[in-house]
């Protein structure tokens, strides 16, 4: 699933897709967009496109778990909640990670692509594991 190379995470059409067009729609550009902007940093660093990019992560992000918010109804109290505790840690992990980049706090392309691919793994084990739930609903 990751790589080190020119993308940090590769959709992959097996395991991947849920079987709610939208969603999978979304989980694919999402990855897109870390892809985007795993390319900006190593491209160069620092690179003012990389905080537009993690800024429009974080918007898509934002709208797919909106998206995502009928389909959590179908789940048991427990499988939201859990759910929902995913989605609130992970956005405070994001913006966690753009307060960064917007600070004047040196951080080497290296421990940027470090955060990122934390993001990213985050992406991965959640669509493959806990929006499989959404797929039952």
């Amino acid at each position: 699933m990751m790589e080190d190379r020119a993308h940090l995470v590769l959709w992959c059409e097996v395991n991947m897709p849920i079987g709610i067009p939208e969603i999978d729609c979304q989980h694919r550009q999402l990855l897109d967009t870390i892809n985007l902007l795993h390319a900006a940093i190593r491209e160069n660093w620092p690179n003012p496109r990389v905080l537009p990019l993690a800024n429009n992560l974080l918007e898509l992000t934002q709208r797919h778990f909106v998206t995502e918010t009928p389909y959590l109804q179908k789940l048991s109290d427990q499988q939201q909640r859990l759910h929902q505790l995913n989605h609130k840690h992970f956005l405070q992990a994001m913006q966690a990670f753009i307060e960064r980049l917007g600070s004047d706090i040196h951080m080497s392309a290296l421990s940027v692509n470090e955060q990122l691919a934390s993001l990213a793994e985050w992406y991965s084990s959640h669509i493959l594991n806990s929006d499989r739930e959404l797929q039952t609903a």
